[in-house]
This record gives structure tokens, C-alpha cells and sequence, in this order.
């Protein structure tokens, strides 16, 4: 006996005629005779859908840090003074550490309101800008993060590893996706004792970067040690991108002597 299991989890996805809550559960157990039997129920258009996937995992050769800057003044116009003021203030010290300019972008700023206890009057202005910072190496990594510990305006809001990449990457593992759907196709073909004639298919790429453990549980710590643990380090492999190319195939079920 041979049993034919469709699980949600795996790439090989069989779609019947059947309601979409009916084919999640749906198991078949019998010989290849009884399963083409069941597939060829619906003359109409029986149809098999198959996924396969292709990955490549890059380490990160930068990472982009992302600062967060906090100013709160009486007034609207004080706070905006003091925001441009503590903008400068972090660009000029990381350009005399060595930073480009072009490695240091500001972003736009929010700002809030503060009113006092039952009343209307506005007791100050707290204002939030947020500033970008590519990091290439362990030493620009250290130089940040003292930067940070050392202003109460600013703390650190997030890290983003980067990698740079030829573009013919994407078409080797669209090659290899390609290759494995096929590859199921004709496997199934084999086991059923049908043709299967391509429909359609579709394509995704998707990239995801992702720091290592040892960097996020740095950037957990409290302020005023984020220097020290960021040189306990041991080099700037800040994390990785997943490139990840996903092919699905519609195929048509056929008997073999049509």
C-alpha cells in the first residue's frame, strides 16, 4: 500500500477541486491506481501545484545603526535650536573619529506637546530626530557606541546588517528553484503514472537581513556600557542576508496514454 499524505508544512502542495478548508486535511491511502482514480474524479481540469525554493546566506560587510536624539525645551523654538544643535554636535564627532559624510544621515523629526496637570498651557516641547550611521569596521562599531554612552540625548533605536551583492545571484538560484520544481514534477509524474502538463508558475525573491545573537543581546544593555560590550565583540560580523528565490508550479493532471 502506498499512502499519499498532502501536509500543509511541506513544498508539494496538492490542489484538488475542494473547498480551500477541505484540502488542508484531505489523505489519500491507496495504490497508484486508486490515487488517479481519485485525481481524475473531475474531468474538467485536475491540477497539481508544487513549490520549491533556492537559498544563499551572505555576511553582512556593513551594518546601518540607527541613533535616536531627544531635546525638551519650553518652547517650540528653543527645543528646534537644540535639536540642530545636538545634530551638529554628533556629525562633527564622528567625522573627527574618521566617519564620511556620506556614511551620516539625518532624518526628519517629531515633535510633542507637554501640558501641565487640568491644564491647556503647553510646559515644554520634546522633540525626536533619529540619525543614520554606516558602520564598516569594529573600530567605527566602538567609536559609535562611545558616542553613545557618553550624551544623555542619545541612545541607540536599531541596527540593520548590509551586504552588497552581484545581481547574478538572483539568476543562479532561480536556476536551481527552477531545477528542483522540475525535478518534484517529475518525480510525482513517476509515482502517479500521469503526465503533468505546466499551466502557470510564479516566482518571488525575497530578501531578509537579520544581526547575530551576540550583537542584539549587545544592544540590550543599558546605557553607559554599550562601548565596552561592543569591543568584547570579536569583529564586526554584525549579521547576515538571506537571499531566497520561491518558484510554485501549476500543473495539469493527464493520463498517461492521452
Amino acid at each position: 500500500m502506498i499512502s499519499f499524505l498532502r501536509p500543509l508544512t511541506t513544498c508539494a502542495l496538492l490542489c484538488l477541486a475542494l473547498p480551500a478548508a477541505a484540502r488542508a486535511e484531505v489523505t489519500y491511502t491507496g495504490t497508484p491506481e486508486e490515487l488517479r482514480n481519485i485525481l481524475l474524479a473531475d474531468q474538467q481540469h485536475p491540477e497539481i501545484s508544487f513549490s520549491s525554493t533556492a537559498t544563499k546566506l551572505l555576511e553582512a560587510q556593513q551594518a546601518e545603526v540607527q541613533l535616536k536624539l531627544e531635546v525638551e525645551e519650553r518652547t517650540l523654538n528653543d527645543a528646534l535650536s537644540a535639536l540642530q544643535r545636538e545634530e551638529n554636535r554628533i556629525r562633527q564627532a564622528l567625522k573627527a573619529k574618521g566617519f564620511a559624510d556620506d556614511a551620516i544621515h539625518t532624518q526628519s523629526f517629531t515633535s510633542n506637546a507637554n501640558q501641565g496637570w487640568f491644564s491647556d498651557k503647553v510646559k515644554s516641547y520634546q522633540l525626536n530626530s533619529r540619525v543614520s550611521v554606516t558602520i564598516r569596521n569594529n573600530a567605527e562599531f566602538i567609536a559609535l557606541a562611545s558616542l553613545v554612552d557618553g550624551s544623555n540625548r542619545v541612545t541607540f533605536d536599531g541596527i540593520q546588517p548590509q551586504r552588497e551583492f552581484d545581481q547574478t545571484l538572483w539568476a543562479d538560484l532561480e536556476t536551481q528553484a527552477f531545477a528542483e520544481l522540475k525535478a518534484r514534477a517529475a518525480s510525482y509524474g513517476n509515482m502517479s503514472g500521469m503526465k503533468l502538463e505546466l499551466v502557470s508558475f510564479s516566482l518571488q525573491r525575497y530578501t531578509d537581513a537579520r544581526v547575530t545573537d551576540a550583537v542584539a543581546e549587545v544592544f540590550e544593555t543599558e546605557v553607559n556600557y554599550l562601548s565596552r560590550n561592543v569591543k568584547s565583540l570579536p569583529g564586526l560580523s554584525t549579521g547576515d542576508t538571506e537571499l531566497k528565490v520561491e518558484v510554485t508550479g501549476r500543473y495539469r493532471l493527464v493520463p498517461a496514454g492521452n
